[in-house]
């Protein structure tokens, strides 16, 4: 695990002389003393941290594993993705996470202290229950449901292993004002249900995804820009007037920045980070974050750019990609946030769920530190 110490060492030449060589070779290699290492910089103790997805504490229909699935969908493409689609060929229902599993908590106490960031998709239309009675349907406006029992546990969770949250709120239509711009009512009753039971909201971002605004439940398809700036000028004085010491933290954008592949060329619309931050009055936060997905899963496109195949997984082109993709976000921070932190909060192997080799070793070469500090 990555920690305080940034050292000075080239892993591939290290990797390479472990193999075997001749006694005359093996002469030549350089000795390679860690005593003698110079500190080269520190990162936080939080850098390495991770998401629980919204749809793991509430439960819902979400991506079929692999081994349930009989066969790949067929025709499907990346341009007919919706997550709120009831195909039984992608989905099936998920029981609700046991965050108080005690093997769950001994292995996460492994990857604190760190961020826990509970988000998603789901969020976007996630509506709170502020009673202890047993989940409801969804209000008009909302797609999906949280109640207090579930929350508590992602509070209790969180506190337990001394960890930060990250959340964001709901902005469908069901927290919208006639005039359709943004309210905090549930982000309000959220917050102060979260600092009920002890608990805080250390950083929040207030839209999952807005390059990709109709994605996530029931929310104006004419979404643009301007609703943007508008919803997070509200945003950011409700966080400075009730919750001042918490991080505000986006645009959260995905899907833009890979020179070989866009999602538009893949027949989906985005909302460029460009506009959304140029918009007036323009969006800032306390720091600017983004998504990275280099490729779909099998399950929504099994050829073409945005697909990687196990026998590429190596591959340069692969690798870099994320590297690529956060020169790209680094240009929007540096351009409309100069001088903030930026941070990637969500990130997989691939999108919908990830290929059949991410849960192997093969999948561990592509998580790359980049140490330009």
């Amino acid at each position: 695990m990555i920690r305080k110490g940034i050292y000075c060492v080239c892993i591939i030449t290290m990797l390479a002389s472990c193999n075997k060589t001749d006694k005359k070779d093996s002469e030549k290699q350089p000795a390679i003393n860690p005593k003698e290492m110079k500190q080269i910089g520190t990162v936080s103790e939080y850098y390495q941290s991770y998401n629980v997805e919204m749809v793991e504490v509430i439960g819902g229909g979400f991506w079929k594993p692999y081994k349930d699935m009989k066969a790949l969908p067929t025709a499907q493409s990346v341009s007919t993705y919706n997550v709120s689609e009831k195909n039984p060929d992608l989905y099936q229902e998920l029981k609700p996470i046991d965050l108080t599993n005690k093997r769950l908590v001994n292995m996460a106490k492994g990857l604190g202290p760190a961020y826990v960031r509970v988000s998603g998709t789901w969020a976007n239309s996630i509506y709170f229950q502020d009673n202890d009675l047993p989940p409801a349907p969804a209000p008009k406006g909302f797609a999906n449901v949280v109640t207090q029992k579930q929350w508590k546990g992602v509070v209790d969770f969180v506190k337990n292993l001394d960890n930060k949250l990250i959340t964001s709120f709901a902005v469908s239509n069901g927290v919208r004002d006639k005039n359709g711009v943004w309210t905090p009512v549930e982000a309000q009753k959220l917050l102060d249900y979260t600092k009920s039971l002890g608990g805080k909201i250390d950083a929040a971002e207030l839209f999952n995804e807005p390059t990709m605004p109709t994605a996530g439940g029931d929310i104006n398809p004419k979404y643009d820009a301007n609703n943007f700036a508008a919803d997070v000028r509200v945003f950011n004085k409700w966080a400075k007037d009730s919750v001042p010491n918490m991080l505000t933290v986006g645009p959260s954008s995905v899907g833009e920045g890979s020179p070989t592949v866009t999602l538009q060329g893949v027949g989906m619309t985005i909302l460029p980070t460009e506009a959304l931050l140029s918009a007036k009055p323009e969006a800032k936060f306390d720091v600017f974050s983004y998504h990275f997905y280099g490729a779909a899963s099998i399950r929504m496109m099994q050829s073409g750019p945005f697909t990687i195949k196990a026998k590429d997984a190596l591959t340069e082109a692969w690798l870099f990609k994320t590297d690529t993709v956060e020169t790209f976000y680094a240009g929007m921070r540096d351009k409309f946030m100069p001088g903030k932190p930026i941070w990637i909060t969500e990130t997989a192997q691939a999108a919908a769920g990830g290929d059949p080799y991410s849960a192997t070793y093969l999948d561990s070469f592509r998580y790359y530190t980049n140490t330009d500090l």
